[in-house]
């Protein structure tokens, strides 16, 4: 497979997803690029009360990134997440350390199991690749049609994801660690509404990862775990 992307790479070079430079075959973004993008790949914590043991996202929420992430959920470049998650990769393998999870995404809303265009599938299931972990997209569902999250304050998201969650395959989460994975973390209610349903369905642990994190997360303390 290495030798087919190589090959590939001569006749369509790969580029950089944020300036367009053609960069090596193995790579989604430049030197330059990625020594001026807003990183953020340090692990960071959630609060006390919060169901996820931990969670993960390369960089911030703003600039160019937030450009190409808009252009991800609206445009449907399923082509960046698959970008996202090779940026992903080193961070949340380091920050799962030994840890081999069953990886599924944050569902949207199917009404009579009609499949829709889900950023958090496209980026979950190619991080599972990139990791050599297992995926399961159906893992979760979304019980009903949500209020988008980005038009609410904080206390409001809260309400918002309330028993917003079922896990549809218990059978596939039960005494098992979990990487859940979703395009953008903002405050980190609706991670952790679905890390409640897959707690309450027998898993073992859940860790989150995103493509970015918002400065909204900032309520997850960086570096260590409360308490």
């Amino acid at each position: 497979m290495d030798i087919l992307k190589r090959i590939g790479a001569i006749f369509y070079p790969p580029r950089c997803i944020f300036c367009s430079r053609v960069v090596h075959y193995n790579e989604t973004c430049c030197p330059d690029c990625k020594a001026r993008l807003p990183q953020g790949s340090e692990p960071f914590f959630p609060e006390e009360n919060s169901c996820l043991s931990g969670c993960c996202a390369p960089f911030f929420y703003k600039g160019v990134v937030r450009e190409r992430l808009i252009s991800f959920k609206s445009v449907r470049h399923r082509e960046l997440g698959h970008a996202f998650a090779l940026l992903a990769a080193p961070g949340v393998k380091a920050a799962l350390g030994e840890t081999r999870p069953l990886v599924c995404c944050v569902p949207n809303f199917e009404p009579e199991q009609r499949r829709v265009y889900n950023p958090a599938r496209v980026f979950g299931r190619a991080l599972a690749k990139e990791l050599g972990l297992p995926f399961e997209g159906a893992l979760l569902i979304q019980t009903r049609k949500k209020q988008a999250q980005h038009m609410l304050s904080a206390r409001e998201r809260l309400h918002n994801v309330e028993d917003l969650f079922a896990v549809a395959l218990p059978e596939l989460s039960e005494g098992r660690d979990i990487l859940l994975c979703d395009d953008i973390i903002t405050t980190g209610a609706t991670l952790n509404a679905c890390a409640k349903a897959l707690l309450q369905a027998g898993a073992h642990r859940v860790f989150g990862a995103g493509c970015a994190r918002s400065g909204q997360s900032a309520n997850l303390h960086d570096g260590e775990k409360s308490g």
